[in-house]
């Protein structure tokens, strides 16, 4: 799991989602997924997924990469997308000038 925290706080689920989607690019689909929850998908089988936690100073972002229920898949798809997926997207997250990230 990779955590980013950032000096802001009040940051939505849509203001996350969407300041991922332009540190990331084209090519990934972004969902709102629930309270304080974002998932980001390269592919069916590349994905990733963000909670949002608040703090008194800042907003941590708890990046970790997600996989499909195949039971022969599921540890090794977590793993290859934590070191993948979940890396991009944190990198994404602490190189925004949106947010201003603790690096």
């Amino acid at each position: 799991m990779h955590s980013v925290k950032v000096h802001r706080v009040g940051i939505s689920e849509q203001q996350a989602a969407e300041m991922i989607g332009r540190g990331l690019g084209t090519g990934y689909k972004i969902d709102v997924g629930g309270v304080a929850e974002v998932t980001i998908r390269k592919s069916a089988f590349s994905r990733a997924m963000v909670t949002l936690r608040e703090e008194v100073n800042g907003t941590v972002f708890e990046v970790r990469g997600q996989s499909p229920s195949f039971p022969l898949l599921v540890l090794t798809l977590r793993v290859a997308n934590d070191r993948g997926i979940a890396r991009r997207v944190a990198e994404a997250i602490d190189q925004s000038e949106d947010l201003g990230a603790d690096g």
